[in-house]
């Protein structure tokens, strides 16, 4: 299996006889639907909720990171906004485990997930260009 795209579901055919040849069409199937789907916040907080309880952030230099809320900004593909203290306390390890909790827990099978961490400091910039402009 390919490391990068362990998302991806894996069809065994035959290219000799045709064996399961159709079982393609039924992934792509599949795999297009995940990727134009759209979750409503409350579920996506409550894997969220599930995957920190069951994991929490490890501690890191600087802090230890909290997760606030997250929301879907975007489809295809599915983009996650992670609203947190500081980015940079969320190592490639955890965000690799809130990867995968999102697929099992929401069923995202065949697409990539975008996450996209946003701390206070951006956040608090987002609101001040809003109220000027």
């Amino acid at each position: 299996m390919l490391p990068a795209v362990r998302w991806a579901p894996v069809v065994l055919v035959s290219a000799l006889t045709g064996q399961r040849c159709p079982k393609i069409y039924d992934a792509i199937d599949e795999a297009i639907a995940s990727h134009r789907r759209k979750v409503s916040t409350s579920a996506l907080n409550d894997v969220l909720r599930d995957a920190v309880l069951w994991q929490a952030p490890p501690p890191a230099k600087g802090g230890i990171g909290k997760i606030y809320y997250c929301s879907q900004i975007g489809v295809s593909p599915p983009t996650v906004a992670m609203f947190c203290n500081k980015p940079s306390l969320f190592g490639d390890n955890y965000k690799r485990f809130l990867d995968r909790k999102f697929r099992e827990g929401l069923g995202f099978q065949g697409t990539p997930i975008k996450l996209v961490w946003r701390g206070k400091k951006l956040r608090s910039l987002d609101r001040d260009k809003k109220r000027k402009g």
